[in-house]
């Protein structure tokens, strides 16, 4: 008994470390971060509402062993929502929809490398139709995609979306 035990509660301490949790800027605003890093500091350039980032800024992620990650864009109750433009610290950038701090909707993904996927996210994963291109522009990977992988190869054309 005691070993299910042991096990149930270091299966529950996995899966809450991957929870995330509230973040307080230097000016005591909460902010939401999915992926908590030791050592990590978070700027804010905005409003603070009830306790809360809110409403439109410009929010970095600084840790000392990383480049910095930036997020430009709309934050509800500590949450991005909406439109954003963010810089992550590999170099890669997204803009697109977001929708409680998730990669949401219709978005654009640029690698550093200059690849690219344009299409509908879910989850912040790609999911949805999409196209994939790579550096030189061309298209490697097009069609239906669901949490991140490509489930249905199909080719787009303009008729395929007029009535």
């Amino acid at each position: 008994m005691g070993k299910i035990v042991l096990f149930l509660l270091t299966q529950f301490v996995v899966i809450s470390a991957y929870a995330g949790e509230w973040a307080v800027t230097g000016d005591g605003c909460k902010i939401w971060n999915k992926f908590p890093a030791p050592n990590e500091n978070v700027v804010w350039e905005g409003r603070c509402v009830n306790g809360f980032v809110e409403g439109k800024g410009k929010l970095t992620w600084i840790d000392i062993a990383n480049p910095p990650e930036v997020h430009e864009g709309v934050w509800v109750a500590g949450k991005l929502t909406g439109f954003a433009v963010s810089t992550l610290p590999g170099g890669d950038r997204y803009l697109g929809g977001y929708v409680d701090g998730e990669r949401e909707g219709w978005g654009v993904y640029l690698w550093k490398n200059g690849a690219k996927y344009i299409g509908k996210f879910k989850n912040g994963n790609f999911d949805g139709v999409g196209v994939k291109k790579n550096t030189a522009g061309l298209i490697v990977e097009e069609g239906l995609w669901a949490k991140g992988k490509l489930v249905h190869r199909q080719k787009f054309v303009l008729k395929n979306f007029q009535k």
